[in-house]
């Protein structure tokens, strides 16, 4: 799912739905433009996936964030109010990054 302003593309989110029916997606990526930050694009993008993920039958969505990216833990703990399930690690390219992650029950 894309958020556009005019032509261009100011947000992405991707939901990857498991194969077993009533489970949880996990959204991998989830990214918006710095300078459409802070504008309800994120919020938006979580808001239409969430919805989507629902009518198709998804119990919830899960989705992990890099330790070092406050932003995201800021955006999925507080503005979200996703509650964390879990620690461990995200492969980044070549090697892994600590992470948490967080789930919502639709």
């Amino acid at each position: 799912m894309l958020a556009v302003d005019g032509p261009r593309i100011v947000g992405a989110i991707t939901l990857h739905r498991h194969t077993t029916p009533a489970t949880y997606g996990v959204v991998e990526p989830m990214n918006v433009h710095p300078d459409y930050q802070r504008q309800g694009v994120g919020t938006q993008l979580w808001t239409a996936i969430a919805a989507q993920a629902k009518r198709l039958g998804d119990r919830g969505i899960l989705v992990w964030a890099l330790d070092g990216n406050e932003i995201a833990i800021n955006f999925y703990s507080k503005k979200l109010g996703l509650k964390i399930v879990g620690t461990g690690e995200w492969w980044l390219l070549d090697h892994q990054e600590p992470a948490t992650g967080f789930q919502v029950d639709l």
